[in-house]
């Protein structure tokens, strides 16, 4: 099936000026020197076990290394297990660690989140396979791609770690579970459904191939699997190889353990008895480029920003169509 491309967003929409740019990289840094305690270093490629690599770039003191085989992007020194779960899940502590929730938990802007960017993934799905059912996102976060399928008449249910998440999704009307996924164990509950999502989670995973491999092993053949990851080569990796004491997207630890290439995403479907149908390449690597320069030229109100920040959606494009994008989101099936 034909793939996709671009997606126009206003990010001053969801306030992402230059100071909160600045001030979430500061607390990526502070969280990055906290989780450097307890960290594992990785040599072969979590994807095809290649040792051989390259150093692409160093984050907060956590260097990153690209696959000279199959081009995926990995950090060298991740935190253990350990550490990641307490990143993630408040199952037996009310808070975790990870800065997430701070972006996601607005309801202000919820509701601008579930129309500007859920929908149109959950569009993207029903469009190709334009039959409804049950619709199972893990890593729901804080649900606005559950409501988003529901609204389109999936039956729709989440399941998030991060209870505050949980909590706040509930309030705005979506259906989730708070529940931390171990994919070492069953996962009946993914029997019947059609579709089964992971969008933005699998690059947080110390062994995504694991994850995605038991998920497929529990779905029917024939339903489908939709994941969201970083992207790799991309304009936002070199912006964040130029720009690395503001990195707090696509490259940027502790958070970010993996980008994948489109090689390395084969692997992992492939390796899961997944067949790729359609892939959407989008991004916001116009957006962080020039925003990363903003925020050290050290100016501020000048009419050359809004001008510039006026043709980000048009500069975008010309970046996917380029094969740059540092976004993929794609649909597989069950075989």
């Amino acid at each position: 099936m034909k793939n996709k491309y671009s997606k126009s967003l206003d990010l001053n929409e969801f306030n992402r000026t230059v100071q909160w740019r600045k001030e979430i990289a500061l607390d990526q840094k502070r969280q990055a020197a906290k989780f450097r305690r307890h960290t594992k270093e990785i040599h072969n490629c979590p994807i095809c076990q290649s040792i051989k690599r390259k150093k692409f770039v160093e984050i907060y003191q956590y260097p990153y290394f690209e696959c000279s085989q199959c081009g995926h992007l990995y950090c060298g020194t991740p935190p253990d297990d350990n550490e990641l779960k307490k990143l993630y899940s408040s199952i037996n502590n009310e808070n975790v660690e990870s800065s997430q929730g701070k972006i996601y938990i607005d309801g202000d802007l919820f509701d601008k989140r579930v129309k500007k960017i859920a929908l149109p993934k959950a569009q993207f799905v029903t469009d190709r396979i334009n039959a409804a059912g049950l619709w199972v996102d893990l890593g729901a976060g804080v649900g606005d791609l559950v409501i988003a399928a529901g609204s389109l008449g999936w039956e729709s249910i989440g399941y998030e770690s991060d209870r505050a998440e949980v909590e706040f999704g509930v309030s705005k009307g979506a259906r989730l579970h708070h529940e931390f996924i171990d994919f070492n164990f069953d996962l009946p509950f993914l029997k019947k459904a059609k579709v089964v999502s992971m969008i933005n989670v699998l690059e947080h995973l110390s062994d995504p191939m694991l994850a995605v491999s038991s998920i497929a092993t529990w779905m029917q053949k024939n339903s489908y699997f939709l994941f969201e990851v970083p992207r790799f080569p991309s304009i936002s990796s070199l912006t964040n190889r130029c720009f690395p004491e503001l990195a707090a997207r696509n490259i940027y630890s502790p958070d970010h353990l993996h980008l994948f290439s489109d090689y390395s995403a084969e692997i992992m479907a492939k390796n899961a008895n997944l067949e790729i149908i359609s892939t959407w390449f989008f991004g916001q690597d116009a957006y962080e480029l020039i925003g990363n320069a903003l925020s050290v030229g050290n100016f501020e109100n000048h009419s050359l920003i809004d001008s510039t920040l006026k043709i980000i959606n048009d500069l975008q494009q010309v970046i996917d169509k380029n094969n740059l994008s540092d976004t993929m989101l794609i649909l597989a099936k069950r075989k």
